[in-house]
């Protein structure tokens, strides 16, 4: 691919110079239409497993967890390189035995997820930052120029609509409808089934979105690029509330939303910088880093820093679902220290790092330490008993993503493929040898294409980050454009 289809589509700061295009009503059949897939195969899925991976960090709620804990040793069963690369926001979807990958030269690939066998591919023209959400049956697939498509799961086009501006995150399926915002801050509704006439409600959130939604309840809950939080009823797009978010730019930070509890985590970043960094931390951020005491000595010294503007400094929040009410009071382990925010900092890529544990406690990496928050009490604790740092669990990066399988919250960087026991806080490898320099900056296997779009900001060793995910019994580890199925052994936790 030549260097001038290099597309930097990496952080929201770019979206907004993406060029937005003219709304516009396509009809399937004419001659701009992807030519039919290939090695169709029938599969009959009205429902769907409570394992599966159906979209953007598994579930309209973004919890990014399953039931399912894998554990090692690990055996390979297949593995696929692409010529392109995904985004990082464009993990795979596993449902039903498939495995649905978008890339950034556009293409949808449907591969069997017992062999890895390509099942058929789609193109939608354009680059994909996306993650496929395949719900009822339906493959629901939108790409950076707007095209929306829907599939049926052997690749025939059901339906499609181009919307008004470019879309950066993913959408959300849930209770029969597609949910996504745009670059040009419109918030679209489509019929899951039939949406080709238009969608079903529009709502002008008066700013760039690049936050994927989340679903709770009879609402939909995101947040636009003029620091605002908002809930939408589902059935008509009606303003529920609308609360101002802290910091300086939501920076693509996806919430996750409890519905056990009624909550929704949001992340920003703060708009101070600290000196000399390239990626746009809160001030004193090593400052928190080297602090190796008890969690909750950090965190009385944090909230303090915080607390000068919370306006402006407070990197994350967790909102009532109900009211859009702030929470403000927390209790942190081991002394019960009582502070008025979460104790973090600000995260330039924090985005794909949160996850949600038991459906109510909230796992996030800060500090260089594995942070729970229950958001049932509001307490602060991290997994190891003795509440001091730990560091983070995947060496390396603070940029891995984050996933649950029962207990187990996992990541990968290079060979190394680690897991930490949430329930204990003890930690292992299922690849490679943690502390090894060698096993962060090698990966699996190199890329099949040397020029590429770009996936990940910066650069040096962060495009060795990769997801890990277990699903279907199965562990699937995305990297350098590379997908690998792994069998181990699987337990189901409650």
């Amino acid at each position: 691919m030549a260097s001038n289809r290099v597309l930097i589509a990496l952080v929201a700061i770019a979206t907004p110079l993406i060029a937005v295009i003219c709304g516009s009503r396509s009809v399937l059949g004419q001659a701009s239409a992807p030519a039919p897939p290939r090695n169709v195969r029938v599969v009959t899925d009205a429902t769907f497993n409570a394992n599966d991976w159906t979209q953007f960090r598994r579930d309209a709620q973004r919890t990014a967890a399953t039931k399912q804990e894998l554990r090692g040793p690990l055996t390979l069963r297949w593995q696929k390189g692409f010529s392109e690369w995904p985004h990082v926001f464009a993990e795979p979807a596993i449902v039903q035995g498939r495995v649905y990958l978008a890339n950034m030269d556009g293409v949808l690939t449907c591969l069997d997820a017992a062999s890895g066998a390509t099942l058929w591919t789609f193109a939608t023209g354009a680059a994909i930052t996306t993650t496929t959400a395949v719900v009822d049956g339906r493959v629901h697939v939108v790409n950076l120029k707007g095209r929306l498509v829907t599939l049926s799961t052997s690749g025939t086009p059901l339906w499609e609509y181009t919307v008004a501006g470019a879309v950066y995150a993913s959408p959300a399926v849930q209770d029969g409808l597609v949910l996504f915002g745009t670059v040009s801050g419109l918030f679209y509704a489509f019929d899951a089934a039939a949406g080709g006439a238009g969608p079903r409600w529009v709502y002008d959130a008066g700013a760039t979105i690049d936050v994927a939604p989340v679903v709770v309840g009879n609402s939909v809950i995101f947040a636009a690029e003029n620091m605002k939080a908002v809930a939408l009823r589902l059935s008509d797009g009606a303003l529920l509330w609308s609360s101002s978010l802290p910091g300086a730019r939501t920076w693509n930070g996806h919430p996750v939303a409890s519905l056990a509890t009624n909550k929704v985590y949001f992340s920003t970043v703060t708009e101070f910088v600290e000196q000399g960094s390239s990626h746009r931390e809160v001030v004193e951020m090593y400052d928190f880093m080297n602090r190796t005491g008890p969690l909750s000595s950090l965190a009385a010294y944090v909230d303090q820093f915080i607390g000068q503007n919370r306006t402006h400094l407070q990197p994350a929040v967790v909102l009532d679902a109900a009211t859009g009410q702030t929470v403000t009071r927390y209790t942190v382990a081991p002394d019960d220290t009582v502070i008025n925010g979460l104790p973090f900092n600000s995260w330039y890529w924090g985005s794909i790092r949160p996850a949600l544990w038991q459906g109510s406690k909230l796992l996030l990496q800060s500090m260089w330490r594995n942070i729970i928050v229950d958001l049932t009490t509001n307490r602060i604790y991290q997994p190891n008993a003795s509440q001091t740092q730990t560091k983070h669990f995947v060496r390396g990066d603070e940029q891995v993503p984050l996933t649950i399988g029962g207990n187990r919250a996992y990541g990968g960087i290079g060979r190394n493929v680690a897991f930490l026991n949430l329930a204990d806080g003890s930690r292992g490898n299922l690849l490679g040898v943690f502390g090894s320099e060698a096993e962060d900056s090698t990966p699996l296997n190199p890329p099949l294409a040397s020029d590429h779009y770009l996936t990940f900001p910066g650069t040096g060793y962060v495009d060795r980050n990769g997801v890990f995910i277990v699903a279907n019994g199965r562990g699937y580890f995305v990297q350098y454009g590379w997908i690998y199925c792994f069998d181990g052994t699987v337990v189901t936790v409650p």
